[in-house]
Formats: structure tokens, sequence, C-alpha cells
């Protein structure tokens, strides 16, 4: 594997929002978000602008930004790695905050548990997407993860295991 198993680590080692297991924002990838995320990389149409929060890999930012797209992070730290790629950060929760412009595409690796955060985190994504806006994100099956997002106001275009990439 590319990717080095290595973890950043929050200076304050506490959990950086109550969307997110805390940790490192780099983690290791799974293997059904990573097919999942090749669809939704070559779907996104050129110089689109991208959002990502949570948990996420040098592989797919870096991927969204050779693509040529413009790539902005919502979170409560920032990994060297977002600096690296140029990415546009701004501090806060993806349940709540909203990026600084309108979205074509978001996604994220974090594995989301609770339904209360889901329905949050999607209805705030769905209010930032333009029409046909995709999304790739990870909610367990325990949750009933279909449910949540149709509630929200997407359609399932590809879902394997816990990973779902929607659409507007």
């Amino acid at each position: 594997s590319m990717l080095s198993p290595e973890k950043y680590v929050s200076r304050d080692n506490q959990a950086s929002s109550m969307s997110m297991d805390g940790g490192s924002m780099l983690s290791p990838l799974d293997d059904d978000f990573l097919e999942l995320f090749e669809d939704f990389a070559n779907d996104i149409k050129s110089e689109s602008s991208v959002l990502t929060f949570g948990l996420n890999s040098p592989l797919t930012l870096s991927r969204i930004v050779n693509d040529g797209h413009s790539l902005s992070v919502i979170s409560n730290e920032v990994p060297d790695e977002l600096i690296r790629l140029g990415a546009n950060h701004k501090f806060g929760d993806p349940m709540f905050s909203k990026a600084e412009r309108r979205i074509d595409a978001a996604f994220s690796h974090d594995l989301i548990g609770n339904r209360e955060v889901a329905e949050i985190l999607l209805k705030n994504v769905h209010a930032q997407l333009r029409p046909i806006g995709a999304v790739l994100i990870r909610i367990s099956g325990k949750i009933s993860p279909e449910n949540i997002i149709l509630k929200s106001g997407f359609f399932i275009e590809k879902r394997i295991n816990d990973s779902f990439y929607i659409k507007k």
C-alpha cells in the first residue's frame, strides 16, 4: 500500500466533534469506500468545489486536488497533509458549519454510527450542495442508513456494505 500507517494525532488528543470517533483525521481506507471513491471521483465534473470532513486519507485528498478540483475542509484540526495540498480549511463541526460557497460534491471516510448525527450531517450537506451534487459517506448498517439517506433528500447511486455513494 502507498499509504503510510502512521497516524496524525490532534494536539489535544480529544475527539474533534461529536460526529467523529476522535483520533486522527487521516486514516487507513476501507476497501468498500475505496471502490466507491473511484466512481465518485470519476463522476465529479472538472473544476468542481469539493468538501471533505472527518477522517480521510492522503490518497483520496490528493486525488481530488490532482484532478483539478478545489478542496475545502471543515474540521477542528489541520493536518500537515491538507496544508501541503493547499486545501481551504475552516474550523468547525461538519454537522453545523457551512463551506465558504456552494459545493458540487462532498466525502468523508468516517463511519457514522449515530442516527441523529447522520441526519443532521446529511441535511447540512444537502443544503450546501448544488443540484445533482454527489456525496460519498459511510453510515453503519445498524442505524437503517437507507432510511436516513432518503429522508435527507438524497437517492442511493451505489452501496457497498456501510459505504454509500449518494446524489441529490
